[in-house]
């Protein structure tokens, strides 16, 4: 009787280099003014040479971690999602666009160029980001109590090495609804780059991050 082998076929990856996750959520815990924020990102880069590129890095508060996305392509499309529990009323997103962990991690990988804001209370809104090391602050229409925000990254500033798009920080600004007593007008949203972007070199930590606590 003829003996039948099968064969099971393991693709084989390029030498370290890891497959790309899915959907990843991570958890920010409570602080004095909002209970907690869940992040909910698309796809996540494979860990690499003892770096991890996950959802929390969002919120650590260290600009030697950043979320990369993993998808095929430039990084367009990728979503990050924060479900906000019991939080305070704020006007105000802040980013920490592209990988700060020095000027070279920054310029070698890829940043986020053109975002739409949306959120439960809101209309999407389309803003374009300076491609700056440092703070920049997204501002929404009015002061008010959120449930879930979703910033959804239209195109791309390229990195001159990686494809891979690179977020160091994002907050709801909670600490900007503190002192609200009512909510203002609705005002166009801006864009305010805080830190300028005169030559890519190595950064300073983040400062500490409005509404959190250790």
């Amino acid at each position: 009787m003829r003996r039948v082998i099968w064969f099971v076929a393991v693709p084989v990856l390029a030498a370290g280099v890891l497959p790309a996750t899915a959907r990843q959520c991570a958890t920010m815990g409570a602080t004095e003014l909002v209970a907690g924020v869940r992040y909910c990102v698309d796809s996540v880069l494979g860990s690499q040479s003892g770096n991890s590129y996950g959802p929390q890095n969002l919120f650590d508060g260290s600009p030697r971690t950043a979320w990369c996305e993993g998808a095929a392509g430039s990084g367009a499309g990728q979503r990050i999602v924060l479900t906000v529990s019991h939080g305070a009323p704020f006007d105000r997103i802040i980013i920490w666009n592209g990988y700060q962990k020095s000027g070279t991690s920054f310029a070698r990988n890829a940043r986020a160029r053109t975002v739409v804001v949306g959120t439960d209370r809101d209309p999407d809104v389309r803003y374009t980001l300076p491609d700056v090391v440092g703070k920049v602050v997204l501002r929404l229409k009015t002061m008010a109590e959120r449930r879930e925000v979703t910033v959804t990254v239209r195109d791309v500033y390229p990195g001159t090495r990686y494809r891979d798009m690179c977020i160091s920080g994002l907050y709801a600004d909670f600490e900007s609804g503190r002192n609200a007593v009512a909510e203002p007008e609705p005002s166009p949203p801006s864009v305010d780059a805080e830190v300028p972007a005169a030559k890519l070199l190595d950064i300073a930590p983040l400062p500490d991050l409005p509404g959190l606590s250790d």
